[in-house]
């Protein structure tokens, strides 16, 4: 079994420049465009499992094949926030954008290593090939209009 893990959580904040512009990149351009002051926050979890089973041919000592299968599960979440303030968002417009996704299916895949009599080798391989059998997915984006 393997389990790979990626997870990331960062935040930052800006002012409108002196004589410049700030636009609010993450609302509807008709309600807020230009904002005095951007709070974002943003995180990420991903979540892989896969199970395998392989099973190696050895042809001769140059020649190894390596043949593999298994199911994989994924979890992934991503949350992305905005709090714009002044200009055309008023007091405040809260921007919220998450996705969630849930999925497994099969994998497999295949690779086959050589070496040479002069001790030189190469290693070709298949990439896994992964074909989602049950996803569950959920999209929401949401804005305030506070004003």
């Amino acid at each position: 079994m393997t389990y790979t893990y990626l997870g990331a959580r960062t935040d930052a904040n800006t002012r409108q420049p002196v004589g410049g512009a700030l636009f609010a990149t993450l609302t509807h351009p008709v309600g807020v465009e230009q904002v005095a002051l951007a709070t974002g926050s943003a995180h990420l979890a991903y979540n892989v499992y896969d199970l395998e089973v392989a099973r190696r041919f050895v042809h001769d000592d140059a020649l190894v094949l390596r043949v593999f299968a298994g199911p994989r599960f994924v979890n992934f979440n991503t949350d992305v926030r905005a709090v714009y303030q002044g200009g055309d968002a008023g007091a405040g417009d809260l921007v919220r954008a998450r996705v969630a996704f849930d999925g497994g299916g099969a994998r497999f895949g295949a690779e086959a290593s050589g070496t040479s009599r002069t001790g030189w080798g190469c290693t070709l391989a298949a990439p896994p090939r992964w074909s989602p059998a049950r996803s569950g997915r959920s999209s929401r984006r949401r804005s305030t209009g506070a004003r």
